[in-house]
Order: structure tokens, then sequence, then C-alpha cells
């Protein structure tokens, strides 16, 4: 174990048959003062966001911009941004140590060998997935560049290329071979003869939070240990209580205070009666209480104390109902919120007014519930939505940003998640009455062969989503994406999930990252893009053929679930619909048909059913307008257009024949200015 005390340096010797003699020391930067004469700040070459932005803070050195190279897809390969030199050009053999924190999840690391900008070798560290390249996970890597080409001479590609808080790493580079250590464990090692002398570098990569501090080169092997540093996040404010994590029989209500107290939770099915209690044993800061043994679909009132004085008083939230008990689903949709700024505070007031008026029972968030730094809630979150989270939970993807801090940690500690799946938290599942969701964590691994896509398979073949009627994935980055022109999606999503998605018939997938909000049909499945809830709205980039309605507004998602149908809408902050869709799927409860009126969008089942090889299928439209139905195989392929035209209002009847076509299960499917409603059928031949 290494520490800093008092500005020396106390480590773990990898070769200790010595001691660290000064005369082995070639080099040494513990930034007790503001200066950087001893360095040489680059950026490299066609920077975006910068410039960089390299400053001593309280005794550390920090680059606080989020510099990078490039366009897409080049960033991506070269992941250059801004790098700080220093030594003697030449050193042959050493090791340079550092500390490392990274309040970002991109690269981060250290320079060896330095001729100048365009040659030397680099240890990368980054934990930021979508950015990695073709890797599509965090990745370590000890590159060569020459003439400013990078060429990867070992590569790491690991669920957690660093940890969050504090870190050591070390680069040992002797004759020709280059080994690097994180937190005194080696993590890789190359052979290379390019260079046999050179600098020593700092780097940063679309991070704007690396930190580096007690540099130390050596002419001996000296490795760092893991560095004595822990990260506390305070806590800065009383924070109201929230409720977390709804089911069926629980619920978690959680607060934070300034002075330590032993919290209470009182509660009760009457307001006013509080006939159960829970408490806490210890005195904290950090409050947390599981309310178990609750019964299904039930208001319960509950009011909170610290030690004996009341905190909260007055509000109440409702159970889960039962799969299967038929009740309507209400909820909302949010994402990309977390600015603090009047946007959000004006999507936040049209959810309150639809809050009151539609009784929405929870809220579901697409991630970047933080869009700056993802330190701290309370102003971004917390203090926004207070009024919403003492009386509905909301269930947060992870975003991109709100990973920015110490992977998440902040988040993680904030949050209760479950950790059946994960042990983290990062990922799960979950259900509301007959609606199965699916929260995923974009930002970690989680393309075929991870542990995540692993989950994610056996979530989708599970008992409890089988007997589900709706199954509903929300996670942060989409597929595709029409707006922001620098990014059209990520292409881990296209290529991994949704193949996934459509072979066991998801109905609806809610992402967020791009500021916008889009819908698309593709193959059987939803998708919506809601990252309106707060950041500035990104520019059009692009047409996809199969998105219908784009468009950057401020919003966020109202859905209405009962039985067989789905119904979406995207509200401004007027509380105008921007879009809306509906799904309808086979009638399977009784309720259904006393829902139907006539004069609706209606697609029947089709007679006869299974049939060979001809069938009528009929439908129903409410306005003139152009009506497209099609016949799918079960790849989602087309394999016949019936209708591509103006119809008008009425009931329309349509004869198909499977003349031609294996027996088989196929989609039909209907596409009109009202919605989509797909059916399936079965060709016995």
């Amino acid at each position: 174990m290494y520490v800093k005390i008092n500005g020396f340096l106390f480590g773990l010797l990898i070769l200790a048959s010595h001691p660290l003699y000064a005369q082995n020391i070639l080099f040494s930067e513990y930034f007790d003062d503001a200066g950087l004469q001893a360095w040489t700040i680059t950026d490299d070459p066609q920077p975006r966001s910068g410039p960089s932005d390299w400053r001593v803070i309280n005794g550390e050195l920090w680059q606080l911009s989020n510099i990078w190279s490039y366009d897409p897809p080049a960033e991506f390969i070269y992941h250059l941004g801004t790098h700080a030199t220093a030594g003697e050009p030449n050193w042959t053999d050493y090791t340079l140590n550092a500390v490392l924190r990274s309040t970002d999840n991109d690269g981060i690391g250290l320079i060896v060998r330095y001729q100048d900008p365009g040659n030397y070798y680099r240890v990368l560290l980054m934990n930021d997935a979508n950015n990695s390249g073709s890797a599509r996970s965090p990745i370590q890597r000890i590159q060569r560049f020459v003439n400013g080409e990078p060429v990867t001479l070992h590569q790491n590609v690991v669920e957690t290329a660093y940890p969050a808080g504090y870190f050591s790493l070390s680069v040992d580079v002797r004759a020709d071979t280059i080994r690097a250590y994180l937190n005194g464990v080696l993590i890789g090692q190359a052979v290379d003869t390019t260079y046999a002398s050179g600098k020593i570098g700092l780097l940063s990569y679309a991070n704007a939070g690396s930190m580096y501090d007690d540099i130390l080169v050596t002419s001996d092997q000296y490795i760092y240990d893991e560095p004595d540093r822990r990260i506390v996040y305070p806590v800065t404010h009383n924070r109201r209580p929230y409720i977390q994590q709804v089911d069926t029989r629980g619920a978690y209500i959680s607060w934070h205070t300034l002075l330590e107290a032993v919290g209470r939770v009182e509660y009760g099915t009457q307001k006013d009666e509080y006939t159960a209690s829970v408490m806490s044993s210890v005195a904290h800061q950090e409050h947390t209480i599981y309310l178990a043994d609750l019964e299904p679909d039930t208001r319960y009132y509950y009011r909170v104390f610290n030690d004996d004085i009341l905190f909260s008083d007055g509000y109440s939230f409702r159970t889960a109902p039962e799969q299967g008990s038929g009740d309507e689903i209400v909820f909302m949709v949010l994402g990309d919120s977390g600015t603090g700024n009047d946007n959000q505070r004006s999507v936040r007031d049209q959810m309150l007014r639809t809050f009151y008026s539609d009784h929405p029972r929870f809220l579901i968030h697409t991630g970047d519930v933080h869009q700056g730094n993802g330190a701290a809630y309370d102003a971004v979150y917390f203090d926004i939505y207070h009024e919403l989270l003492q009386q509905i939970p909301f269930y947060l993807a992870i975003g991109n940003h709100d990973t920015y801090t110490d992977n998440a940690a902040p988040f993680l500690r904030d949050f209760v998640t479950p950790r059946n799946d994960h042990y983290q938290g990062r990922y799960y599942a979950h259900q509301w009455g007959d609606v199965y969701f699916i929260n995923l964590d974009t930002n970690i691994p989680f393309a075929k062969g991870t542990e995540q896509y692993d989950f994610l398979e056996r979530a989708l073949t599970s008992e409890q989503r089988q007997t589900a009627v709706w199954t509903v994935l929300y996670f942060h980055h989409p597929p595709y994406s029409e707006y922001w022109p620098a990014w059209e999606g990520d292409p881990t999503v296209r290529r991994d999930l949704m193949p996934l998605f459509e072979q066991h018939g998801v109905d609806v997938v809610f992402n967020g990252h791009t500021h916008s909000y889009e819908y698309g049909y593709l193959n059987g499945v939803h998708y919506v893009v809601s990252g309106g809830g707060g950041g500035n709205l990104d520019p059009y980039g692009r047409n996809f053929d199969h998105v219908q309605f784009s468009d950057a507004v401020h919003h966020f998602g109202l859905v209405r679930v009962r039985g067989n149908r789905f119904m979406f809408q995207a509200l401004n902050t007027k509380g105008n619909v921007v879009h809306s869709f509906r799904i309808e799927k086979t009638a399977s409860s009784a309720y259904t048909d006393a829902m139907e009126n006539a004069g609706e969008f209606r697609l029947h089942q089709n007679a006869p059913n299974p049939f060979n090889p001809t069938t009528y299928i009929n439908f129903e439209t409410p306005s003139t307008g152009t009506v497209n139905l099609q016949v799918f195989n079960v790849l989602g392929q087309p394999v016949a257009t019936l209708v591509s035209s103006v119809l008008p209002a009425g009931s329309h009847r349509i004869t198909f024949s499977a003349e031609g076509l294996s027996s088989g299960v196929y989609f039909y499917r209907l596409v009109t200015a009202s919605g989509v409603i797909q059916r399936s059928m079965t060709v016995v031949k």
C-alpha cells in the first residue's frame, strides 16, 4: 500500500531487493503549488469541444475540458484529446507511476518514450463502451503512435477499465518491453523497438474530469500499489423523502439529513392513521427504510421522523397491482432531464399538472438524470421533482452523464436498485401489473457474450415475462437517432440487441441520449427516443425510413395500458400532444371488446385461421387516409403488400392468398395515421 503524507511518498516496492534511493528518482511531481512550469501542454489535432483546461486544484492536477480530436468515426479510432509532457528525451529505461482519478468515463492514461506530439507509446484506459470504437466495450490498451497514427500493441476488453475513485497506473518501459500495472497488478505488456528513449506524459480524451497526482519516474522498476485514498460524498442538503422500487409487497423510502439522526417511518392505509412503524437501529445522515409485507394495489399514507422530530407528513403512495388484475396502468416517461434550468422546470410543471389530472402511478427515466458530471443530484433531481418523488417511484436507467463521477458512484449511492442480476444493480427487471419492464445499462458491456446480454436473454425468456401482456425496455442509447448530426445511434444496440427484441416480441423500447422526440417502428418493435426532459435540444442530422415522426422539443411521455391496448402520448410543456401512437394486441380479456367503439381504429383476427391457402382480413379506419397492410414472415421480412393506398373511413375486407408460401406463422401489420396494429396468423399446408 502506498500513501501520500505531507508531500512524501510511501509505497510497495515490487523489486524489493533494494530501497528507493534518491539517485534512482528521475522526476517527481506532487502539485503542491499551482505552477506547471515542468510541463508542456499540447492539444491534439483538430480539437472538438476545446481548448484543454489543465489546472492545479487542492494539490492535484486536473484536466477539466471535454476536448477530443476529429468527428466520428475517426474520433473512436484515434481517441485523442490533450496531453501534458515533462522530463528528458534521453530517458531510456524507467517506470512512470501516477495516481489517477476520472470523474468522467472516457479516456485517461500515461505516455512513455515521448518524441513529439505524433510519436510515442501510451497506455489508454477508457470506461465508455460507446466511444471505444470497434471494441464496443471498456478497454485497456498499450499503443504506439507513429506520425499521429495509432497501432494497438496490446488490448484488454473488460467490464471496467479503471475503478471508481483514486487508482494507480504504472508503466514500466525497459529495452523493448512495455508493461502496464493498475493498482500494482499487471494488466498487459507489449514488445516493440520503435522508440528507445523519450519523455513522459499524461493524457486525457473526451474526459472533463481527469485527475493526476504523485507523479514519480524511477530508473529502477518501482510500481505503485492501490492508493490509500477514499472519496467521501458529503451530505449537503436536507433531502425530502423519496419513494423507490415499489412492487406489490414493499417499498423503500429514503431521505437525507444534515445532522445524524435515527430515522423512523410510520405508515397505514388510512389518512392520519399510522398503524405500523419501522425505525433504523443507529443514527445516520443517509436514511433508507424498507416497508415490507404491504398489500398489492393499496394506498399507504406515511410520515417521516428524525429522532422524534417530524420531518415529512401528508404524502402517500400506492403499491403495484398483481399481474392479471386487469387494472389500467398509467405511467410517465422522461429522459435527459438533469440540468436544473428553466427548460427542465417547464417540463416538470406540466408533469405535475398531468400527475394531478391523469394520476400516473410511476415514472421510467431513460437516463442522464444528471446532465452534468453526475456528482450531486439535489439541484438537478431531488429539489426539482420533490413533490412527485414523495408520491410515486421513479425507475431510472443510467445515462452516460450519470457515470461521469467515479463510474456512477453517486448515482448508485443515491438510488436503490435490485442487486439480483448485477452486483451494483445497474440493470434489472421489474413488473407493474401486466407490464414487464427491463432496465438496461448501455454504458457498460452489453454486446452478445457479456453478462448483461445473458441477463437480457434470461429476462426475455422468464416465466414472469412470458405471462405478461406487455414487454417494455428502457435504456439510454437508442439504436437510431435522426437528430444530433455527429451521432446516428448505437451500432451495438442495432447489431446485438435489436435481433433479441424482434425474436422475443418486445413491444416498446424507450431511449434517451439524443435531445429530441422520435418515434419509429421496425420489424414489430416500437422505438421511442424521449430525450427532451430539459437538456439543450439537438439539431436535425439525418433521415431513417422507419422513423415516422421526429422533432426537437422539450417533452415527457404519458402511457396508458389497459388489457390489449397500449397508448402513448408525447406532451410538450403546454400539455399539447406532440405525437401519439397506439398498439392493440389480440384480445385476451373480456373487458377488451367492451372498450371498443364504432369508428375506432381496429384490426381483426383473420378468418379462417389456421388456413390454406386463403383467408380474410377485416379492419376499420376512423378517417380517410393512407393505409398500409403488409404480411411478414417470422424474420420480419415482408412477403406481401395487401394495401398501400388512400382508403375512406369505415370497414374494409381484404382477401389474402398464401399460395407460394410455406407452412408457418406469419404476421400482418396495419399502419395508418391512427397507429400501428399487428396480429399473427398460421398457414397450414
